[in-house]
């Protein structure tokens, strides 16, 4: 999938603030802050994902939007954090909708030719009535780029917050 990041800039002062408190304590109030502005982007897409209104397939996996997530990952090397708001790995296919998709019409079959011919080109042979497109509906950009101020804004004022009850209970 597309990956999509944010920069924070502007916040020099309550990082230094931060640096003072320990890597530690910093590191956690920073994960806090990140996971809270995530939130918001993760109610966005709930609201904007596809749901089917026909009978589900696999009615024993999760629905798209019953299985939004937000994760943390860690750089080894770098020892940064980044945080990930999307689908969890039980929906993989949760991109086709996001940018729409070819279909092939149940019970066709391709013949020993159509093969040959795909194994030769690399290109699908299926034409006319056997394929369809899916237009696309997206959820996940539509999502981050109506939150992600909002979402820069509380990670700024969950770390000031934070730096401030610190400074004033000193």
């Amino acid at each position: 999938m597309d990956s999509v990041g944010m920069h924070m800039e502007g916040m020099d002062a309550v990082l230094s603030n931060l640096k003072a408190f320990g890597s530690e304590v910093a590191n956690k109030e920073v994960l806090k802050a990140m996971r809270a502005g995530a939130r918001p982007m993760k109610a966005a897409m709930i609201r904007n994902a596809p749901v089917s209104d026909g009978p589900r397939r696999h009615p024993d996996k999760p629905r798209i939007r019953d299985n939004i997530k937000i994760t943390t990952r860690r750089s080894k090397i770098s020892g940064s954090y980044s945080i990930r708001v999307g689908p969890g790995k039980e929906n993989w296919y949760a991109h086709f909708p996001e940018r729409g998709h070819a279909i092939v019409k149940r019970g066709e079959r391709r013949t020993r030719l159509q093969r040959r011919i795909e194994a030769k080109t690399g290109k699908s042979v299926f034409t006319g009535s056997n394929l369809t497109f899916v237009p696309a509906t997206p959820y996940i950009r539509p999502a981050f780029e109506s939150e992600h101020d909002n979402a820069l804004d509380i990670i700024h004022n969950k770390l000031k917050a934070f730096v401030d009850n610190w400074s004033g209970a000193a």
